[in-house]
């Protein structure tokens, strides 16, 4: 990380506060882990069983860029811009449709399903709308004060916690408690955009990335920060809580003569930060790498040396890429126990 006190090297990376780069989720898996539904166009929604592969049913949607399944399995949330669709896995039959309450010039930009699935959260502007998760209907909304418009929603594995980012650097953590959601503290963590919002497995700790380098951990609930890094870490592409450990994944780039993108991986513990791997990618990593659940496993674009457009994954630990998976473009996700990893591709998905 360097001494303290030092001027960290100016950052040639892209700014990242361009909302076209933000990750969208068009992959999720079923909460049995037997089902992979991804979105290959704005008109259906393509399944498969696993492990089988056997292709299901297609499921309309309209418009949705996100989708998520509910936790009872029978349920699939779809979420788009202007409007959201709860359709039963079933037989894909409409069960509750929504217009999102839109300001003039605005549409929904992030989406996020709490674990126990009793509420869907939409980002609009500064406000975040609360729906069940259940059937759809409205039932809390929250006002987001501070700067900029929200970024980023997550909701910590036990449901407890709501926290929000904006892209004008502004934390906010809410609290559930019965059916109201109390705000519990809120901090300007940041100038820049707030790019990453991760809680611990155990839901006692908030990491936060913003796009000027920053990174904080707070434990909850009283938003106590355990540490602060500043300036040294170059922009944030993705966060995630190992056991006992934060892991990083940060993103600069060689001169444009070289056409070479690096990738750096972090590891947190305790309070101290330090670089533990250094990965030399062929292609932009930007919205496309993805940290498995447990910090284990980084996923990120991995051309052949022939051009074919293909996928790498290394061991965070030592930086050994393990596998090279062919194809390129849609999407990618783990599942939540990091075992299974889905990668879509021109209207296909393989898992």
């Amino acid at each position: 990380m360097g001494p303290p006190g030092r001027k960290p090297p100016a950052n040639p990376g892209p700014p990242q506060d361009d909302r076209s780069r933000l990750r969208i989720p068009t992959l999720a898996f079923s909460p049995d882990g037997r089902q992979l539904a991804w979105i290959p166009s704005k008109s259906e929604v393509r399944r498969i069983r696993l492990p089988e592969g056997e292709e299901l049913e297609p499921i309309p949607s309209y418009e949705a860029g996100w989708l998520a399944f509910a936790p009872d399995g029978k349920t699939l949330i779809l979420a788009g811009p202007t409007r959201g669709e709860w359709r039963r896995i079933q037989d894909g039959s409409l069960i509750h449709q929504t217009e999102w309450p839109l300001p003039p010039g605005e549409i929904a930009r992030t989406f996020a399903l709490s674990p126990d699935g009793a509420w869907l959260a939409v980002g609009i502007a500064k406000e975040v709308y609360l729906y069940s998760g259940g059937e759809g209907s409205l039932g809390r909304q929250l006002s987001i004060s501070g700067r900029g418009a929200i970024r980023h929603l997550i909701f910590s594995p036990d449901s407890r916690w709501l926290a929000v980012g904006t892209d004008g650097g502004t934390v906010q953590v809410w609290e559930q408690v019965g059916m109201r959601f109390h705000l519990r503290w809120q901090s300007e963590v940041s100038e820049s955009a707030i790019v990453g919002l991760t809680f611990d497995p155990e839901g006692l700790r908030l990491a936060i990335a913003s796009s000027g380098g920053t990174v904080e951990i707070r434990r909850l609930p009283e938003g106590t920060q355990e540490g602060r890094w500043e300036g040294y870490l170059e922009p944030v592409l993705d966060l995630a809580f190992g056991k006992d450990q934060l892991w990083i994944a940060t993103y600069s780039q060689r001169p444009i003569d070289t056409p070479q993108w690096i990738v750096s991986l972090w590891r947190v513990t305790g309070h101290g930060v330090q670089r533990v791997q250094r990965l030399n990618l062929s292609a932009e990593p930007m919205a496309a790498l993805s940290l498995s659940p447990d910090g284990r496993w980084a996923l990120a674009p991995d051309p052949h040396p022939t051009g074919a457009a293909g996928w790498g994954i290394w061991r965070t630990a030592d930086g050994t890429r393990t596998l090279w998976i062919p194809g390129g473009g849609g999407g990618a996700a783990f599942s939540p126990d990091g075992k299974i990893l889905a990668l879509s591709d021109s209207g296909a998905a393989s898992g």
